[in-house]
Parts: structure tokens; sequence; C-alpha cells
């Protein structure tokens, strides 16, 4: 709520947006943690059951898919 209060501004979403987004934000994952296996496949689930699954909530891709072609040529030498 604090959050809001100080940056109600900043942000033009809804009341409802944006108390979601800073309780996203709380509620994220810190770089740096190591996760089990049942809480990475946990978490891509609930990526994926979301609306939006492509987008982080500052608009950064949250995942890419890279063809066996373009991988192939990242990893050739010379």
């Amino acid at each position: 709520l604090e959050r809001y209060k100080e940056n109600k501004q900043a942000l033009q979403l809804d009341k409802r947006d944006f108390v979601a987004k800073a309780l996203a934000k709380q509620a994220a994952i810190r770089p740096g943690k190591t996760l089990e296996s049942a809480e990475m496949k946990e978490m891509i689930n609930e990526l994926f059951a979301c609306k939006l699954p492509y987008q982080s909530l500052g608009n950064r891709l949250t995942f890419v898919t890279i063809s066996q072609e373009d991988l192939e040529k990242l990893f050739q030498a010379g």
C-alpha cells in the first residue's frame, strides 16, 4: 500500500492493477536464489497460466524461443 501511495502518479494503472503489480513485485523470487526442481516446474506452470506469459511486469520478455538452427549458429566455432 505504501508503494501505491508513493507511485500512484508514476503509472497510469487502475488501483487494482497497481496493487496487483506491487504485490507481484514483492513476492518475486530474488536473483541468486536456488530453486528446487518442483519449485521451477510450479513457476513455469504459473507463468503459462497467466493472461500474458511472455512479458514481465516491467514489459521485458520472460523467455525467448530459439530455433535449433539459430542455436547451432551460436555454438559454431570461428
